[in-house]
């Protein structure tokens, strides 16, 4: 940060959005490599300036919260950049990221349940990207919703509710707790090895909870219903 009330100079961020991407969406609030300069693309806000103070970041941030629109919470860029005629939208989705990184958005990283709308963008980003580059599909899903979680929200929702595997797994029984324990007392407890070798309708994510719930009240629990066990007093 700059000098008091001020926020540095406008940074590209590459990793987030293009200038010439018209379809470029609401950026990934997470930390990333940080460049250095400032925006080549940034248009002066002020008479030989292009610092932001924390008044106009607030104001970007409550416009672009006004500016939310369809089910999945995109913004509206165009609407948004006319109550910032000196800034670009590259400028515009810096400042975001910067704000959250101090800690400003925090309260933006949501636990609400996934709507149908997120659901869709999510399955897309995983047909697009793979089941393996999970900040590729992060960074996809919170530009294109505006709805940031953290990455491992994506991983797990995906791997016990989206993916087509744990959609079709029978549900689980006390007896296939008790297979699980005899297969992982002799050949150890790689939930990947175990998968393919005797669970095969189950994904590794799903055995590997299953392994956690080992000898608890939770063992025979579907992997796909989340249960916390209380802590003892």
């Amino acid at each position: 940060m700059g000098e008091k009330g001020e926020w540095p100079a406008d940074e590209p961020d590459d990793s987030t959005v293009r200038a010439d991407d018209d379809s470029a969406q609401l950026p990934v609030f997470t930390g990333g490599r940080r460049t250095t300069g400032e925006d080549e693309g940034a248009k002066p806000a002020g008479p030989g300036s292009t610092r932001w103070t924390r008044e106009e970041v607030e104001r970007l941030a409550e416009v672009v919260e006004r500016n939310r629109t369809g089910g999945g919470g995109q913004v509206d860029w165009s609407v948004v950049l006319r109550s910032f005629p000196h800034r670009t939208r590259v400028a515009c989705c810096s400042a975001l990221r910067r704000r959250n990184s101090s800690g400003g958005m925090r309260e933006r990283i949501v636990r609400r349940p996934f709507s149908r709308a997120e659901e869709a963008v999510l399955l897309e980003a995983v047909r697009k990207h793979g089941e393996r580059k999970w900040a590729k599909v992060a960074e996809e899903v919170v530009q294109t919703t505006g709805i940031h979680r953290p990455e491992a929200v994506y991983y797990s929702h995906w791997s016990f509710v989206l993916c087509p595997k744990a959609r079709s797994a029978p549900h689980w029984t006390s007896a296939m707790s008790k297979r699980l324990r005899e297969v992982a007392a002799v050949h150890g407890k790689d939930p990947i090895f175990l998968a393919y070798k005797f669970f095969p309708s189950y994904t590794p994510s799903m055995l590997s909870r299953m392994l956690l719930r080992m000898g608890t009240p939770l063992e025979d629990l579907d992997p796909r219903r989340l249960r916390f066990l209380k802590k003892p007093r």
